[in-house]
């Protein structure tokens, strides 16, 4: 199979996507990318990060793509798993203390950190609009987070994600209570499920 099979086979399956990471492992030289991109077939992205002609601008992707430590979360997880009606106007992520993430600091993103011991809490995976797989916080990981921080959210995204993730079939009660047990809100999940099945 030639260089260039390979690399259409790349942008096949991650939907117009081509990382240079991907291309070392395969051991395809740069000179391709450069070649595709002088040929107008390929459009640097970011560092990295190449999208063809016919690719999805995947900004869940691209933003994971380049800050491999991130895990979305809040709103961007209630948007990611379909439980919120708003399109949130910033990426919402999430860090473990100690990680410096100072080339992410921009306008359009919020970093939330917290220890280690809770990073990996309720990880998962999910497809993006496009296709795309990124890390994420799950359901009930992500409920939990609004529950410990509810003065920080807004009262009607808070009120619509509990109403609808309540009234998704696939929603796990028994990791939602777990979660809450480990980050110490059990008493605030009691309450809130009381009002919400009231």
């Amino acid at each position: 199979m030639s260089n260039m099979e390979v690399i259409d086979g790349l942008l096949m399956k991650n939907n117009g996507i081509l990382t240079t990471r991907e291309c070392k492992k395969m051991n395809i030289p740069f000179i391709y990318i450069s070649r595709m991109i002088k040929e107008k077939k390929l459009e640097k992205i970011d560092r990295g990060i190449y999208i063809s002609n016919d690719g999805d601008l995947d900004d869940y992707y691209f933003f994971q793509n380049k800050y491999k430590k991130s895990i979305y979360s809040y709103q961007s997880a209630l948007y990611l798993h379909k439980i919120t009606d708003r399109i949130p106007y910033k990426i919402e992520v999430t860090m473990y203390k100690g990680y410096n993430p100072h080339s992410m600091k921009k306008n359009d993103i919020e970093i939330h950190f917290v220890d280690k011991k809770y990073f990996y809490l309720g990880l998962t995976e999910v497809e993006t609009a496009y296709g795309n797989k990124v890390r994420v916080y799950d359901k009930e990981r992500t409920i939990c987070d609004l529950i410990k921080h509810r003065n920080d959210i807004d009262e009607e995204i808070f009120r619509k994600a509990i109403y609808m993730y309540l009234a998704c079939n696939d929603k796990n009660l028994s990791n939602l209570y777990e979660y809450a047990n480990i980050m110490k809100i059990q008493k605030k999940l009691d309450d809130l499920m009381v009002l919400a099945n009231g």
